[in-house]
């Protein structure tokens, strides 16, 4: 019997390792795609690869192709996860796309939008998208879901201002520029216990040059309580008393009558050409001045120049009810100066703010600005020393101290407890950092009206949506008579 020879069934020498490789024709680790082949050896090495990726195989400083992600739910969005590399096109079920996809799994879910405030005036505008790695939600990032704001690197361009003519920029975010018909002239209005005349600035010159030929001019008012904004009063046609002001301003003012005292109102006022009101005034940037009706279904604002917000004064001898006005007026001025853009010292018009800019780098504080326009007519709320800050805390425990300071507990007291001019210090129970002043509070829509200065000078007016206001509002201070100067 012949001996076997070797390893294999048929007595001759078993076959040589053997696999299966790209060549590496620049040893990069890579080999050439499409020019795969046999080689008899264990493995790939010395020139050969079993990854066959290499876009340049005669460049061993270019490797992979360009990488291609998951893209699972076929949106032409990934979140971010490479499937694989191509020297062309990515292939069905990937995407060139490197993120934009918060959902993978579901096609109508791809990049999510968040909003930032950064210029710090209080309306977002700054865009944050999330392609990857998002977030529950905007609000869980300390971010809106929505923005307002046109120009979010300037803190004086936002929704709620007044637009300013011939500045060339849209000051109150409408899409439009210089478009101001008229401004209110707080310096020449003027309210009483049952009045309040509207003075304005007129600018369109349309309506100035029928008002100087003519010598007369009407217009309509729409005017609510900020505590029932929805029980808007139409009244016009009301002649408007017509001036020549400084710098060739044609100003025309409009006196409303039958108001309630001690009242925060909100008006829009609407130039006609006569007392039937059939004529309106073109505007720049639109083709008419827009109806009241359009305005008051907006619930009166914001609407730029043509919402204006004052309080009437008391008709009672109380000393506290007389001061509450005031104090709300100087209040509304300081913010109608910060709308309008107008400067001291580089900072927001400082009339009811302390405009010493050596203490702490010159920062207007809440707490200052309330502190400083209720000071005329309540006692000193954070004493000033030099070095230090005006504070939340502070400000409340001088109400404390009167025992005139209260937990917020819900909405009932904002009802029938707060009066206009009283102290809210927001934020939570244990955290109180923001100081601002209750205006009112309009139980039908659940809106507290509130005012609040801050860091150099800027001055925000505006609303608090009550779903859960004890989020926002952890205490309420009340100035009481013993606090009274």
């Amino acid at each position: 019997m012949r001996p076997i020879k070797g390893g294999g069934d048929d007595g001759s020498d078993p076959p040589p390792p053997h696999s299966s490789c790209y060549i590496d024709g620049d040893r990069d680790g890579l080999g050439a795609p499409g020019r795969k082949v046999t080689i008899a050896f264990a493995s790939c090495s010395n020139g050969y690869s079993n990854n066959g990726a290499d876009c340049d195989d005669t460049n061993a400083n270019v490797t992979y192709g360009s990488a291609c992600y998951r893209d699972a739910d076929g949106d032409g969005l990934s979140s971010g996860v490479v499937a694989q590399y191509s020297c062309g096109a990515c292939p069905a079920g990937t995407t060139a796309a490197s993120s934009g996809d918060c959902n993978d799994s579901n096609a109508s879910i791809g990049t999510m939008y968040c909003y930032a405030d950064r210029d710090h005036d209080g309306y977002p505008g700054g865009v944050v998208a999330y392609g990857s790695s998002c977030p529950a939600s905007c609000g869980s990032v300390g971010l809106s879901d929505s923005g307002s704001d046109c120009n979010d690197y300037d803190q004086t361009v936002h929704p709620w201002r007044d637009e300013v003519g011939g500045n060339s920029v849209d000051d109150d975010c409408n899409q439009l520029v210089d478009e101001a018909t008229f401004t209110y002239a707080r310096d020449t209005s003027a309210v009483t216990p049952t009045s309040m005349r509207l003075a304005t600035i007129i600018h369109e010159a349309a309506t100035a040059a029928y008002a100087r030929t003519h010598g007369q001019l009407w217009a309509y008012v729409d005017y609510a309580p900020l505590t029932h904004s929805r029980d808007v009063v139409h009244v016009g046609p009301l002649a408007v008393a017509l001036s020549e002001g400084p710098s060739a301003q044609l100003q025309g003012s409009v006196l409303v009558e039958g108001l309630s005292p001690s009242t925060p109102y909100q008006a829009t006022l609407r130039f006609t050409s006569d007392a039937s009101g059939s004529t309106r005034f073109p505007t720049a940037g639109e083709a008419f001045e827009p109806w009241m009706e359009e305005q008051t279904a907006r619930d009166l604002g914001p609407t730029g120049s043509a919402t204006y917000y004052t309080m009437t004064l008391a008709s009672t001898s109380d000393t506290v009810d007389q001061a509450r006005p005031l104090i709300v007026l100087r209040a509304l001025y300081d913010w109608n100066e910060f709308v309008l853009g107008h400067q001291t010292n580089g900072n927001a018009y400082c009339v009811g703010y302390d405009c010493d800019m050596s203490h702490t780098g010159g920062h207007m504080w809440c707490s200052e600005f309330y502190n400083v326009t209720v000071h005329p007519w309540f006692v000193d709320l954070d004493p000033y020393s030099a070095g230090i800050d005006y504070d939340v805390t502070n400000v409340r425990g001088t109400f404390v101290s009167y025992n005139s300071y209260w937990p917020y507990r819900d909405a009932s007291q904002l009802a029938t407890l707060v009066r206009p001019g009283d102290f809210l210090g927001e934020g939570t129970p244990s955290n109180t950092h923001h100081s601002a002043m209750f205006i009112a509070y309009d139980a039908s829509v659940g809106h507290t009206w509130h005012l609040s200065g801050n860091v150099a000078n800027r001055v925000g007016f505006g609303r608090m949506q009550e779903a859960d206001p004890g989020r926002v509002i952890a205490g309420i201070g009340h100035l009481a008579p013993t606090m009274r100067r």
